[in-house]
């Protein structure tokens, strides 16, 4: 499983890239990918080998599916815990009578734990009611709406709808009394004076000639979110187009234990935006191709949503294309921990993570854009930007 990481953090980086990268955003790469999964599922041919490719190149059709699967299923184990909860609710509701292939139903459910949830013939209000419900419950209340009645039409069969919603307690808080305001720096023009979180002390520290980072592990200590800080000061974008999934992973490899002075801004970040052009610069097309896009796995029209929504429609069974596709997530960080729902730097560049002396005090001070990947096990669940 772990042969694949680099693959996927490629596909998170890539996609975060294609985003408008001079304002704060946040992504869920897992949600993304997990909504594709679904969707590799439903395709055949070259539709699906697009998929495949672009989200985990090298890979072969059963090897993605049990990545994700077996990726989902450890996610899915952490729902109960009182450091760590992570829901994740995969559902396929049908309108009308749209048949679903049994292939597709059986295979969804045993790889994705993805549920069929038939509506019936009703209105676009009782739809995404119904939708927004289901899924509410599923996540325990965490994530209340995920569609709304304006995006949905007369023409929508089928609606595949994956959720994931992520609350982690630090593994060691934040004092508030250490809450401090100073000055964050958007750019060399624009400045805002914001809350930062401080602490120091032994922590989990890296660094390369492009970044400083620094890794905040969570109770459950398989989940952390790396902070990482480029030394350029307002380079992150120009660094992040040069970055790969190799090159990153590297760079948590260095991670070691370093005394360190942590002043981290207390933020919170909502996203939504349209993903068809970034997905189809990165591989992603026939899906958009009425001519040429093939769900013949699927046998039905649709409409996929996860925090990621992706919209068939369908005004003919043989019209079998995407239309749209759209991202929400969100993102808080604040002392007790995290809420979140929904070009290459040469490897010659990185610098050892060198063991210093205990009395060498290294200064992380968050005061500029930065990068932060919020990770299990370094596969990354959520990404994005703050600006």
């Amino acid at each position: 499983m772990s042969s694949f990481i680099k693959r996927e953090l490629d596909f998170a980086l890539n996609l975060l890239c294609q985003q408008d990268l001079s304002q704060s955003t946040v992504i869920s790469p897992f949600s993304i990918a997990l909504g594709l999964a679904l969707l590799h599922s439903a395709a055949k041919g070259e539709t699906r080998d697009q998929i495949r490719y672009t989200l985990l190149k090298g890979a072969i059709d059963e090897e993605l599916e049990q990545y994700f699967s077996e990726l989902t299923e450890i996610l899915l184990e952490k729902s109960d815990e009182a450091e760590v909860q992570v829901y994740i609710s995969n559902n396929v509701f049908i309108r009308g009578h749209k048949p679903i292939k049994r292939s597709y139903e059986r295979r969804i459910r045993k790889k994705y734990e993805a549920t069929i949830v038939p509506i019936g013939y009703v209105g676009k209000h009782a739809t995404s009611d119904i939708i927004n419900m289901y899924t509410e419950e599923k996540t325990h209340g965490h994530i209340t709406q995920i569609i709304d009645a304006s995006e949905i039409d007369d023409n929508l069969g089928t609606i595949l709808a994956t959720t994931v919603f992520f609350k982690g307690l630090w593994s060691e808080k934040f004092d508030d009394h250490k809450t401090i305001k100073r000055a964050f720096h958007s750019s060399l023009d624009s400045s805002r004076q914001i809350d930062y979180l401080h602490k120091n002390g032994l922590m989990s520290y890296a660094e390369s000639l492009t970044f400083q980072v620094i890794s905040i592990p969570y109770g459950d200590r398989s989940f952390a979110l790396n902070i990482c800080l480029p030394k350029k000061r307002f380079g992150l974008k120009e660094t992040l187009m040069r970055t790969s999934g190799t090159q990153f992973l590297n760079l948590l490899g260095n991670l070691g234990n370093q005394l360190v002075d942590v002043k981290i801004p207390k933020w919170k970040i909502e996203s939504s935006f349209r993903l068809d052009e970034s997905l189809q610069t990165l591989g992603i097309k026939q899906i958009f191709d009425p001519n040429r896009a093939n769900f013949k796995n699927l046998a039905s029209g649709g409409f996929i949503s996860t925090l990621t929504k992706l919209l068939f429609n369908t005004p003919h069974l043989s019209l079998r294309t995407l239309s749209q596709v759209a991202h929400k997530a969100t993102i808080e960080v604040n002392e007790e921990g995290t809420d979140a729902s929904g070009a290459m730097v040469q490897l010659r560049e990185s610098v050892p993570n060198r063991k210093l002396p205990i009395c060498n005090l290294i200064e992380f001070i968050a005061d500029h854009p930065f990068l932060f990947v919020l990770v299990k096990d370094n596969h990354p669940i959520f990404m994005g930007v703050h600006h």
